[in-house]
């Protein structure tokens, strides 16, 4: 378990079920605060009020879906401005991990301070192409992304609608 004051969470939800809970127990207690940015339009879900009464959760909406990238600048400028950081993590062990020149928004640790010299998640971006982006400007920013090979992350994509028009 990691339990350091140094480290923040954040999770993008958008019309997430109260199931999803389960999931977000898993793993909520192992940072010091836990940023949940609400994409969903309209009233809040019944997981959004159960959120919104955990003492260590940041609950944050607009109302309206502003894609993931959006998501993600909201929640690293306010744990900037909470002066959180994970700044002095610690690198695995050798062999335990590969460099790779991007990684899968889910399931990352970011440093703020390669955030602050990579600069913004692109809003421009649709979802996987937020992923690309970033990975390879951490890189050209001269940081190493690391993927850590052994670990499973079990996530579940936005479902896709038809638009009426």
């Amino acid at each position: 378990m990691i339990k350091t004051a140094e480290v923040a969470t954040c999770v993008v939800v958008y019309n997430s079920p109260l199931s999803r809970l389960a999931a977000i127990e898993t793993y909520r207690m192992q940072v010091d605060k836990f940023y949940i940015i609400d994409n969903s339009e309209g009233a809040r879900t019944g997981l959004a009020n159960h959120l919104m009464g955990l003492p260590d959760v940041v609950y944050l909406t607009n109302g309206k879906n502003e894609g993931i990238a959006s998501a993600l600048n909201w929640a690293a400028s306010e744990a900037v401005a909470a002066a959180h950081s994970i700044e002095k993590g610690k690198v695995p062990r050798e062999g335990s991990y590969r460099k790779v020149l991007f990684m899968m928004t889910s399931g990352n640790l970011l440093s703020l301070a390669v955030y602050r010299q990579a600069g913004p998640f692109r809003a421009d971006s649709f979802t996987n192409h937020v992923d690309h982006d970033y990975g390879l400007r951490i890189n050209q920013a001269q940081f190493e992304v690391l993927e850590l090979p052994y670990l499973e992350l079990i996530r579940q994509s936005g479902k896709r609608r038809k638009l009426a028009g």
